[in-house]
């Protein structure tokens, strides 16, 4: 006699395509010829980032690493922005990657478990909402809260944008986020972040975070008074 034991399936066929994502759930763009870096080295590392991206679906409860998602690739060596100061190495352009994914998964009304401003403001990003990463030490992460799959896209246009979609189940969440300025000077400033969450119309989350900036020093050791860094406006939002 040979024992029979019946394995009852995980989900069914019916369960698996209700987590199917298939629906636009938040969208961010940043142009990337307003970086002090518009070479075609840094180009290039955007697309191969962006690259690594898109694709990735990740799974109810699971959380998303950029750093695990992006690392294992040869970059370029460009212009990147350390503790505030422009300097060479492999890898510049991540950082425009992260945030333009970043924002997209705000608005998409995903839980964001880690993310790290810049020391200084930069021209292709509003302040307050910008994510750096480095590898080993700064991440972003975000964890999947919904019932559903999560799919990411993102991708570089010869329009000169930066484009990241987050595709999820179909659902009722809505967000808006904007950012102030709460004071500038030639050396500095502080902007506050206003996020809130609604669902079916009802306000589920809300919240708000100030980033602080000290001015951009560049590869030549000159101070960018932070006035003369330009400010975007919001590009994005929930679909």
């Amino acid at each position: 006699q040979v024992p029979i034991v019946v394995d009852k399936p995980t989900y069914t066929t019916a369960e698996l395509e209700a987590m199917k994502p298939t629906t636009l759930q938040g969208s961010y763009q940043t142009n990337y010829t307003l970086s002090s870096d518009t070479s075609e080295e840094r180009v290039q590392n955007l697309k191969l980032a962006s690259g690594e991206v898109s694709g990735t679906f990740v799974a109810p409860g699971e959380i998303f690493s950029m750093n695990d998602t992006v690392s294992d690739v040869s970059y370029k060596r460009t212009h990147v922005i350390i503790n505030g100061k422009e300097t060479l190495a492999d890898g510049g352009g991540l950082c425009q990657v992260t945030s333009t994914l970043y924002n997209a998964v705000l608005f998409a009304g995903l839980e964001v478990v880690e993310r790290h401003p810049h020391a200084s403001q930069l021209p292709y990003i509003r302040p307050g909402m910008d994510a750096t990463i480095w590898f080993g030490a700064l991440d972003m992460k975000f964890e999947n809260t919904t019932d559903g799959y999560i799919l990411l896209e993102e991708y570089v246009s010869d329009d000169g944008y930066v484009y990241a979609n987050v595709y999820g189940v179909p659902d009722n969440v809505n967000v808006e986020m904007s950012s102030e300025k709460l004071w500038m000077t030639d050396d500095a400033s502080e902007w506050v972040t206003y996020y809130k969450r609604t669902n079916g119309g009802e306000v589920v989350y809300e919240d708000r975070w100030k980033t602080e900036y000290d001015a951009l020093i560049d590869d030549k050791g000159k101070k960018i008074k932070t006035p003369d860094v330009n400010v975007e406006p919001v590009h994005g939002g929930s679909a």
